[in-house]
């Protein structure tokens, strides 16, 4: 059989993309397993659709080429999984499926896509309370920082590739990460320690417009972060600069609700004047409409879930039982179509702590969400796949750390 001309199979993707017939493009393994030499020029068309944002047809292409990855380059197969990964976690930041199947790839990225790479894996168990592997991730991603920065600075090495944002945002991210990571453990000098760590920025010479700009938003992620820190660990004394802290900065307002509750629970004292002078905002994060903002989106929403599961406890150790249990059913319905179980069990704790307390009605509606998260389906996944063609083909040396090995199929 001869083989098609690829001109005709270009127009043809792409024509398919134009009319939405999505259905063809996803036969295209059909068409990669007899002609296996196109495996390389349909990358390139798939490149061609996530650079333009056409990204259902990007999507379609990746996956067909992930099922015929033994005709690419190991460095193309790594590009494609990552793509991958940024498609799936686009619209759903804190997905456990997508980030194993991406993992075993990462080291064989290019090293700008590597620091992204690392950066979305660490938010991304961050959002689902999993923070010793978000620190892990945050480790790697602060090694690997400080190695490009010495490279470059010694050999006066250029970028191969451009990074998505500039070197002090990687490092200051990995930096907070890490901090957040430690406190949430309750490890709190460990914790003060890396956010002292986010303000060091003088590697990060001849800084431009952009890069000045992450270092101020830096310093007050910091300062947000010390904050915190010293709530949590019972200092009332600084409270009041605190709050006005919070004043000034409005994004800052939802994590120090948060660390407030968190000490006033912990240190048993009412916060009760203070939280109703943040009554006239509306803190719960609302869904954009396109494409941007999407990840910050998600990262708003666990830090909601996290206040409503807090300010439900708060409540609770003040007798208020019918304004906890609203605020612990807002929390469960919005966590109901996550794999979050750190968090589920949390609730399930507390509510059996007061069960005594509640209304049958509250009951019922307490069952009832714990059915909606028993019975929420997972979409289809190909991760063991492609983990096992990974194995098969050798690559697991330099790429999964026996660690991750063992924890690879635990989800």
């Amino acid at each position: 059989m001869l083989n098609p001309d690829w001109r005709i199979i270009k127009a043809f993707l792409i024509r398919c993309d134009e009319l939405r017939m999505y259905e063809c493009l996803e036969k295209i393994p059909e068409l990669m397993g007899e002609y296996p030499e196109y495996a390389p020029k349909i990358w390139e068309v798939a490149e061609f659709f996530f650079s333009n944002g056409r990204l259902r047809a990007a999507t379609a292409l990746y996956e067909g080429i992930a099922t015929f990855s033994e005709q690419l380059d190991a460095g193309r197969l790594a590009m494609c999984q990552f793509r991958l990964w940024q498609l799936a976690i686009r619209n759903n930041l804190g997905d456990p499926y997508a980030s194993l199947r991406f993992i075993p790839f990462r080291h064989r990225l290019p090293e700008a896509y590597v620091l992204d790479g690392l950066l979305l894996l660490a938010k991304n168990y961050a959002v689902r309370d999993r923070w010793e592997e978000a620190e892990n991730y945050a480790d790697e991603l602060y090694k690997l920082i400080l190695t490009v920065c010495q490279n470059r600075r010694k050999y006066r090495l250029k970028q191969r590739h451009t990074t998505q944002f500039p070197l002090i945002t990687y490092y200051g991210e990995a930096c907070l990460l890490k901090a957040a990571a430690l406190e949430q453990q309750e490890r709190y000098l460990e914790s003060m320690e890396w956010i002292k760590k986010s303000a060091v920025l003088s590697r990060f010479e001849k800084l431009d417009e952009q890069g000045r700009m992450e270092a101020e938003r830096f310093r007050v992620l910091a300062l947000g972060s010390r904050f915190s820190l010293e709530v949590k660990r019972g200092d009332r004394q600084i409270i009041v600069e605190y709050v006005i802290f919070m004043r000034e900065y409005e994004s800052e307002v939802l994590r120090g609700l948060i660390a407030l509750l968190v000490s006033a629970n912990t240190y048993d004292y009412s916060i009760d004047q203070l939280l109703r002078s943040f009554t006239d905002l509306n803190l719960q994060p609302v869904p954009p409409n396109g494409e941007d903002g999407t990840e910050q989106y998600y990262i708003d929403r666990h830090s909601y879930i996290q206040y409503c599961y807090h300010y439900a406890d708060y409540c609770f150790r003040r007798a208020c039982y019918d304004v906890g249990a609203e605020f612990m059913f807002r929390a469960l319905e919005l966590v109901a179509g996550e794999r979050n179980y750190v968090f589920v069990l949390q609730c399930t704790i507390l509510f059996e702590k007061h069960r005594e307390h509640f209304t049958p009605g509250q009951t019922a509606q307490y069952e009832r969400l714990c059915e909606k998260i028993k019975n929420h389906k997972e979409p289809k996944t190909t991760v063991f796949r492609d983990y096992f063609l990974m194995l098969v083909r050798g690559m697991s040396s330099p790429c999964v750390e026996e660690g991750a090995k063992r924890k690879f199929f635990y989800i």
